[in-house]
């Protein structure tokens, strides 16, 4: 036990995807880290170990499918922490365009890389 004993989250996000959609995601990605080389033993391990979280913690650990468009994913998201967190509830009761603003973060997030992989080229 450590020293956050008792401190718990109001709400905790898993996102579930099927292991074929991870892997596929985890392709596109550059590069590789020691979490992507562990197997798909480990991978299991850890998901059963999520799961089991959830199950015995349903309240505080909402468990979303991580969906194929990212705004369906993250609009289930918003819906699983609105009951904690009303900037959430208001998003989605305020007609957010949540494609709208997936696209422009993602957009942000791509250039972001980009420039990073610009500046290590020259230097």
């Amino acid at each position: 036990r450590g020293a956050c004993d008792g401190v718990v989250p109001d709400a905790t996000v898993l996102l579930v995807a099927p292991a074929s959609a991870v892997r596929s995601r985890m392709g596109r990605r550059e590069g590789t880290d020691r979490l992507d080389l562990a197997g798909d033993a480990f991978h299991s391990r850890v998901a059963v170990g999520f799961e089991q979280i959830a199950e015995a913690d349903p309240a505080r650990v909402r468990t979303v499918l991580s969906r194929v468009h990212r705004a369906d994913t993250f609009r289930a998201v918003l819906e699983a922490v609105s009951p904690v967190l009303p900037e959430a509830a208001a998003a989605l009761a305020g007609g957010a365009d949540l494609d709208a603003l997936v696209t422009r973060e993602m957009a942000a997030k791509r250039a972001e890389k980009e420039a990073k992989a610009k500046e290590g080229a020259r230097g």
